[in-house]
């Protein structure tokens, strides 16, 4: 078998907004064909939900700036900090079409490179009882349920994630008993794996 990977969310938040080294260098990998990804589905629609929670929270500091200033230069008659403020929002719109863009084009490339592992009634049965006996919640049951499936299958044993859900002593032994080594972030999984000589 060769290099492989499961990844999610996280990591998809991080190549498309280029916000960690080690995951960018995995993504570099990925695309050399030097290590095979597998990513859940569920962990695109997730990362769709993660976009859409930044957007919300760019457009509450650009209403609070335009509040603000507003009461600010009503009060004070100053007139001349509306330019720099008006700058400001400017940045922050610019940031959030930028941001857009990058996660768009990110996952669509994302999603040609990967191999995508998809629910099925088995896969969802079994995330089911895998939250019910590890208290996931039920888009990392599905996640964890689908990469037991691609582990059972012989397909990838390698899971990453910096899911504080995943990382709990209880969750990390199970996955071991499934053949499943968890890696807490990218870097410990490249770390791993020149350890093991199957990266330069």
């Amino acid at each position: 078998m060769t290099n492989c990977l499961a990844v999610e969310t996280n990591w998809i938040i991080d190549v498309a907004l280029e916000r960690n080294q080690a995951s960018l260098r995995i993504w570099e990998l990925a695309k050399n064909k030097q290590v095979t990804l597998y990513l859940p589905s569920p962990s695109l629609t997730e990362s769709l939900k993660v976009l859409q929670e930044s957007q919300g929270e760019l457009k509450g500091i650009e209403q609070t700036i335009r509040q603000e200033n507003n009461k600010f230069t009503s009060k004070m008659g100053l007139r001349a900090t509306r330019g720099i403020l008006d700058e400001v929002l400017t940045h922050v719109a610019q940031t959030q079409d930028r941001y857009q863009k990058q996660f768009w084009k990110a996952t669509e490339e994302i999603s040609s490179t990967v191999q995508l592992l998809n629910p099925s009634a088995s896969t969802i049965s079994e995330a089911g009882e895998i939250g019910d006996l590890l208290n996931l919640k039920p888009v990392d049951a599905m996640v964890l349920a689908l990469i037991t499936s691609a582990s059972r299958l012989d397909q990838c044993h390698d899971f990453m994630s910096r899911d504080q859900d995943f990382s709990k002593g209880r969750t990390v032994s199970w996955m071991k008993s499934r053949n499943i080594t968890f890696h807490d972030s990218p870097s410990d999984y490249l770390k791993h794996a020149r350890r093991l000589g199957s990266l330069s």
